[in-house]
Parts: C-alpha cells; sequence; structure tokens
C-alpha cells in the first residue's frame, strides 16, 4: 500500500495549528463577525490536522469521507444558521476530530516500541491538545441536540411577543475553553454541565485526561530505557551474567 505523505515534521504544522487556536482567537473578542473568524480557525485546524495522520490510501479515503462535509457544513451552517444544518455540522465534526485523535494516540502511544523523538513528543502534545478539541465537539453535539445541556454566565435576550426572555447560549469557542479546562481536571465552574449526560461526558473527559498523562509517562519512560540499553548492550549482558569469583 502506497505511502501518500510521509514527512519527519509531520506533527509541526498541527501544533502551530493548535497553539494559534488557543492564543490568537481569544484577541479577536472584540472584532465583528467574531464565528467567521473563528471558523477560518477551525478550517485551518482541519487541514492540518488531515496531513498529521495521511499516511496511505485507506486513511486518506477516511479523512476525505468525514473532512469534506465537516467542511462544507462548517461554512454552510455560518450563512444559513439552519438549525438541522447545525445538526449535521455537529455530527460531522465530532466523528472527523474522533478519528483524527485516535490516529494521533495510536501513532504517538499505543504503536511500536519506537525511539522518543522531538517531532513524537510534539505529536504526544498535539494528542493532549486534540483529546480535548474532542470532547469539546462532544459537548457541541450535545448541546446542539438537546439545548440547556450546559448553562453559562453569557445571556441573550430573545424576542418572545411582548416580552423578552433571557436564553443562555454556549458557542463551540467556549466549550473548546471549558473542554480543555476539564481535561486538566482545574473546573473553574463558569460553564456548568446541567443534565446527567452532559455531567457523564465531562466525568469522562477528567479521566481521560488523567489516564492520558499516566500511560504517557510510562510509555515513553519504557521507550527509553528500551533505547538506552540498545545504545550500550554491555549493562544488559553484565546484568545477566552469572557472578564470577
Amino acid at each position: 500500500m502506497g505511502t501518500i505523505l510521509t514527512y519527519q515534521y509531520r506533527y509541526r504544522n498541527l501544533f502551530i495549528s493548535l497553539i494559534s487556536l488557543i492564543m490568537i482567537y481569544p484577541f479577536m473578542q472584540d472584532m465583528d463577525d467574531l464565528r467567521i473568524f473563528f471558523n477560518f480557525f477551525v478550517s485551518w485546524l482541519l487541514f492540518t490536522s488531515a496531513g498529521a495522520i495521511i499516511q496511505d490510501r485507506k486513511q486518506f479515503r477516511m479523512v476525505m469521507l468525514l473532512g469534506v462535509p465537516t467542511f462544507i457544513f462548517s461554512w454552510t451552517d455560518i450563512f444559513l444558521a439552519v438549525h438541522w444544518i447545525n445538526l449535521i455540522y455537529a455530527v460531522f465534526l465530532s466523528s472527523f476530530f474522533a478519528l483524527i485523535t485516535w490516529n494521533i494516540l495510536v501513532s504517538v502511544i499505543a504503536e511500536g516500541q519506537g525511539k522518543v523523538t522531538r517531532d513524537r513528543m510534539i505529536g504526544a502534545f498535539c494528542g493532549y491538545i486534540l483529546l480535548g478539541i474532542t470532547w469539546a465537539t462532544f459537548y457541541y453535539l450535545l448541546e446542539s441536540f438537546s439545548p440547556g445541556s450546559f448553562n453559562n454566565t453569557r445571556e441573550l435576550l430573545i424576542s418572545s411577543g411582548e416580552s423578552s426572555l433571557p436564553r443562555i447560549t454556549v458557542e463551540l469557542a467556549d466549550f473548546v475553553y471549558f473542554s480543555l479546562v476539564t481535561l486538566t481536571t482545574l473546573g473553574y465552574g463558569d460553564i456548568l454541565p446541567v443534565n446527567r449526560q452532559a455531567k457523564s461526558l465531562a466525568i469522562m473527559e477528567a479521566m481521560a485526561g488523567v489516564m492520558y498523562l499516566a500511560v504517557l509517562v510510562a510509555r515513553f519512560a519504557n521507550n527509553l530505557v528500551l533505547d538506552q540499553s540498545k545504545q550500550d548492550p554491555t549493562q544488559s549482558n553484565r546484568s545477566q551474567s552469572p557472578a564470577s569469583e
């Protein structure tokens, strides 16, 4: 099976995209059409994350199957703002990032006994952030199908006849923040899961964050020990040879 994309630093562009999403987007809060600017970040993240995992035709087909509809519906949802389009977008978005995150985690942690290289360390960091973003899409999907699953301190006034009714909303960008805070088990409490489904997702994410770090450290430590034993075989031979007088 031929290789479509292989390069030494395949996680570098993805790393830059993730850092840009986290550090640059908050400074756009006062700009008009904020959702459009955020969607540019999401679109760029789609491309860079796809490039980080595509190594054969099977992965290419899977990425295209989920990535192309995700890209199309992301912009359709911006300009049409129809509820059923938002639902479809949420489904494809969560499925796409779940695929990307799973492939990166398998490549970085579960696959082989490879050396702990700089690119692999960057991939591990990307996998950790993508784990949070994937859960953010799960929260977004749940909120799309069941509005009110989360509450927030920001309120919008929705006109209903002669009165204005307050409605609390949480957007995808807010879920990225909430998810990363939950993943690291900080739990500031400014965004709260309300129903049982949302609470269950938050619990699973907190456990996944702790388990990820534990498995990652153990895996990398084991690889370092194996790598050192290969570089200095005399130590292993000395430990295995019988004691002589």
